[in-house]
């Protein structure tokens, strides 16, 4: 077991024993911005779609293209050093296929953090 396992494993069995509240949580995450966080806004515009099952929402922008169906999918096309998937649930390193291709499980609303090699991240409002 690595230190990184534990670490997970102890921060699991806090969450299910003391979780923290979902008020601070979403505080700490927006309190990076008061703390001096240096980003760029990337603006998304929703584009209307027809869903083949569900309910499916769709944003685009110069970076690339999101959808949120059932899974939140998507494709970057701008050359990024690693991205991030801010929610309720906390942060994930979303994994990028080697065309820009991600998908990931999220539930409530949600954010995009792309952090760009040598230059302050790109992150998307707060979507749903």
């Amino acid at each position: 077991m690595t230190d990184a396992d534990l670490l997970a494993e102890l921060s699991d069995l806090l969450d299910r024993l003391d979780p923290v509240p979902t008020r601070v949580h979403r505080a700490a995450i927006a309190a990076g911005t008061f703390l001096g966080v240096a980003w760029d806004w990337l603006d998304l515009t929703p584009l209307p779609t027809l869903a083949v099952r569900g309910d499916a929402r769709v944003w685009h922008s110069t970076a690339g293209v999101i959808e949120r169906s059932e899974r939140l999918t998507g494709y970057l096309a701008i050359p990024i050093s690693h991205a991030e998937l801010h929610s309720a649930d906390g942060v994930v390193a979303l994994e990028l296929d080697e065309v820009g291709g991600f998908s990931a499980q999220v539930t409530g609303r949600f954010r995009l953090v792309l952090h760009r090699h040598g230059d302050v991240p790109l992150i998307t409002e707060w979507l749903s």
